[in-house]
C-alpha cells in the first residue's frame, strides 16, 4: 500500500467522483491518460474503484472501501497540514 503515499496516486484518488470518465479524472488529478488508467486499475485490483462499461463510455466511481479510504487519507492530510502530526 506503499503507493498510496505518493502524491499523484493521492491526488487521483482525490480526484475520482461518482460515474467520471477516466479521462476527466485523469485532466482533473493534472496527470497523464495512461498513467492514470494504471493507477485505476490497480485501485480496480485493489476493490477502491468500480468502471462498468456502456458501450463506447467507461465510467469509474469508487466503490464502499474507496470512500472510505478517501475520506480517511483528507483528514490525515489536513491534520499534517495542520502541523498536528509530525
Amino acid at each position: 500500500m506503499s503507493f498510496l503515499l505518493n502524491k499523484k496516486q493521492l491526488n487521483l484518488l482525490n480526484s475520482i467522483e461518482s460515474g467520471q470518465y477516466p479521462f476527466k479524472i485523469a485532466q482533473k488529478a493534472s496527470m497523464s491518460y495512461c498513467y492514470a488508467l494504471k493507477t485505476l486499475w490497480l485501485y480496480e485490483q485493489l476493490g477502491l474503484v468500480t468502471s462498468a462499461k456502456h458501450g463506447n463510455i467507461r465510467l469509474t466511481k469508487l466503490t464502499k472501501k474507496g470512500e472510505n479510504l478517501k475520506k480517511n487519507l483528507l483528514v490525515i492530510q489536513k491534520l499534517l497540514n495542520n502541523g498536528m502530526l509530525k
